[in-house]
């Protein structure tokens, strides 16, 4: 995966993402309204495609502990089918809820569904990122987090969370899908950030004590960490202002100060804050990969903390 091109990654990548959802949709054309959940491929496919991640995980652990440039490579590949396949996952669940509903809307609605949009999200910005900047360890160093997240998934899924549902009357809006994709696209650049701060501590301690390292030099990891983070942001804030516009016509008005809308804007002064402090180069680099991992468990909270602790207009994405 690290050896080709940035082009040519991402129309391998949305090749594969049409491969794989052509038969999810093939196979389920005769799908009829009130169908079973049981009946699902989406549902029937979830835990083997979340097995691309754990497999993927191993294969570099087993890398890290005896190297080997074909273990890396399959690693990747198994990455880069495991994202694949979860957009495809997605769509697919989207052409059920068309089916079994007879209602057609974009499944990113409640947390099982946005947890496959993360995996999506964070595994193809950590595959493009370390492709364009030449970094192929992210992705070993990113596959830990995806593990968790794909485990997270697959208990939302026992917990009966997959498969399409009858809408809340707020979701049913064409603000949903443009908020909520540049949301988790916001949620996935920070977790990348936060990987590549851990990976800074690493690598500057290594480096500090001449041992043998595989990572990158400190100032590279720091500056890709800066370029995703720049481009995660405004993704964000174009987010943040999608969700105003959306919580006006549902709830008439721009700003409730609900606990939802108030950590968003948390999340969104710590990654300002940490733009204007790299740009004027106010701390250290050890500072710095820090503020990248607090600022991550901080998006955390705002993702799954508030849902599941937390009362308030967003209570639908709740664990129930």
């Amino acid at each position: 995966m690290q050896f080709i091109s940035v082009k040519s990654f991402t129309l391998y990548y949305l090749l594969f993402v049409v491969l794989f959802t052509a038969p999810m949709v093939f196979f389920q054309k005769d799908l009829a309204y009130g169908a079973p959940l049981t009946d699902l491929l989406s549902l029937k496919l979830s835990p083997y495609i979340m097995g691309f991640y754990f497999f993927s995980c191993a294969v570099f652990l087993v890398h890290a502990i005896k190297p080997r440039i074909w273990l890396s490579q399959f690693a990747s590949f198994l990455l880069f089918l495991g994202s694949a396949a979860t957009g495809a996952l997605l769509i697919s669940t989207t052409y059920e809820a068309y089916k079994i509903l007879e209602e057609g809307y974009v499944t990113i609605t409640n947390l099982y569904e946005v947890s496959l949009l993360f995996l999506s999200s964070v595994s193809f910005l950590a595959m493009f990122y370390g492709i364009k900047n030449k970094t192929p360890s992210l992705l070993a160093w990113v596959t830990p987090l995806l593990s968790i997240s794909a485990c997270w998934t697959l208990y939302l899924d026992s917990l009966g969370q997959g498969g399409p549902q009858e809408l809340v009357p707020a979701l049913k809006s064409y603000w949903l899908t443009y908020h909520v994709i540049a949301n988790f696209i916001g949620y996935g650049a920070f977790a990348v950030g936060a990987v590549l701060g851990i990976m800074m501590l690493v690598s500057k301690r290594q480096h500090a004590k001449q041992k043998p390292t595989t990572l990158p030099e400190v100032k590279k990891l720091e500056m890709l960490s800066y370029r995703v983070i720049a481009v995660g942001f405004p993704i964000f804030s174009v987010a943040i202002i999608l969700g105003s516009l959306w919580a006006y016509e549902a709830w008439g008005g721009y700003w409730s100060w609900d606990p939802k809308e108030t950590w968003a804007l948390i999340v969104w002064l710590v990654y300002a804050a940490y733009l204007h402090a790299r740009v004027h180069n106010k701390y250290s680099v050890v500072v710095m990969s820090w503020w990248l991992i607090i600022g991550f468990l901080v998006t955390v909270f705002c993702f799954l903390g508030v849902n599941l602790f937390l009362s308030g207009l967003h209570s639908y994405g709740t664990l129930k």
